[in-house]
């Protein structure tokens, strides 16, 4: 018996150990956090806005529920052409994968995906923000939504906007340690990043977006006093004196009037004194008109800002003036960030306004013409003009959308 009984316990105990290292075997391994992540999303603009007239009574009351102008639109967002000459994906947050920038760099991107503007301008900013900064990883995605002239729709794209940074946040977070967010938006788009802090006032989900850079946003009553929102570690407000478009919308807010600095006596009052935010006057040699509502964001478009690294865009280098931006203090509000460049150099200083302070960041101008070079040798639009308005491009777009909207109506009709 006592035999029996040893042989039986060693049996036990020889399960239980094997039970036990399987067991362990199963665990997963914890995972190794990276330190840090920069997550950078473009949200552009309004779209094809002219269309507006279709229906200007309804876009004046910001009532678009089955009317012709959110129908087109509706049908034009869809085109190919709108992907060609901005940081445009279809609607909703898509990432920009890195193997398309990796493409780009390496000059194996295919004819078909060059053309989608995103790609190459994607791969421009990460070369310059690689310039600034080559120590973390970084991330890209594009917001796209319909951008329609409106406050109520410009409030739900932020809502989608903003369930998807939160989804985001919480996928990075458990890869890294620290994620970093940066926020770039082109016109109304701005006013969509803007609302942001009413859906986290509602959700209260932590939410926080570090730099939030608008450029040529028309500054509207209903969206300015979230500049002072906790929720943002930093606001610019970039404008210049040559973009013409940012105070011209007037049917889109209730006060019907769009303003070009955040410091408009009218509005300085709904700003908080603590909150890090700046108004950037963008200058180029000197000259405060040269940069344009197109040129800030439109690959291609308008007159060239920079003829020495022309058809690129200001925003491929937001890295630089992020980095000149970083330290000033909170006691500067006006800033004046001036390009200044020759055939064989370039700089970029950013300055008070009362020239108290001045910081000063100098590219490698070799590396920013291998970036443009870049560039130009994949980027081939069907468009080639330089309209950024009544061009090839709108009129091709918008005739299609009408030709699917009276299509979309005969079958109506005959069901």
């Amino acid at each position: 018996m006592p035999s029996r009984l040893i042989k039986s316990l060693s049996l036990g105990l020889a399960a239980g150990i094997a039970l036990f290292f399987w067991q362990e075997k199963r665990k997963i391994a914890p995972v190794q956090k990276k330190p840090h992540v920069t997550v950078t999303v473009f949200v552009h603009g309004s779209l094809l806005s002219g269309l507006a007239l279709l229906n200007p009574r309804s876009v004046w009351d910001d009532q678009l529920e089955d009317t012709a102008y959110f129908e087109v639109v509706s049908r034009a967002r869809k085109h190919r052409l709108l992907r060609q000459d901005q940081i445009l994906l279809d609607e909703d947050l898509h990432e920009i994968p890195q193997t398309m920038i990796d493409a780009v760099m390496n000059g194996t991107i295919a004819v078909h995906d060059a053309q989608y503007a995103a790609y190459v301008l994607a791969a421009a900013y990460d070369t310059c923000a690689t310039h600034v900064a080559n120590t973390h990883d970084r991330k890209y995605f594009a917001f796209g939504h319909l951008g329609l002239l409106s406050q109520k729709y410009r409030k739900q794209a932020a809502a989608m906007l903003y369930s998807r940074l939160c989804a985001v946040k919480s996928a990075m977070s458990v890869h890294y340690d620290r994620v970093e967010m940066i926020v770039i938006a082109h016109s109304h788009g701005g006013n969509i990043a803007l609302n942001l802090a009413h859906h986290e006032d509602e959700l209260c989900n932590g939410l926080g977006v570090d730099a939030l850079v608008m450029l040529g946003t028309p500054i509207q009553h209903e969206t300015a006093r979230y500049v002072s929102h906790p929720m943002f570690g930093m606001v610019l407000n970039c404008f210049s004196a040559g973009d013409i478009v940012q105070r011209v919308d007037f049917m889109s807010t209730a006060h019907r009037k769009s303003h070009q600095s955040l410091l408009e006596q009218s509005l300085v009052s709904l700003h908080k004194d603590e909150a890090r935010f700046f108004d950037v006057q963008l200058m180029v040699n000197g000259v405060d008109s040269v940069v344009d509502h197109a040129n800030m964001w439109m690959i291609g478009r308008s007159h060239p800002f920079c003829t020495a690294l022309d058809p690129l865009p200001f925003v491929v280098f937001i890295p630089y003036v992020l980095s000149l931006i970083e330290h000033m203090p909170l006691s500067v509000r006006h800033l004046a960030v001036n390009m200044c460049y020759t055939a064989s150099t370039c700089s970029l200083e950013c300055r008070a306004i009362t020239h108290e302070h001045a910081t000063t960041f100098t590219p490698n101008m070799a590396l920013l013409k291998n970036m443009r070079d870049m560039v130009t040798r994949y980027w081939k639009p069907e468009d080639t003009s330089r309209r950024a308005a009544f061009s090839y491009k709108e009129a091709r777009v918008m005739y299609d959308a009408f030709v699917q909207l009276r299509a979309a109506d005969k079958e109506a009709q005959a069901s």
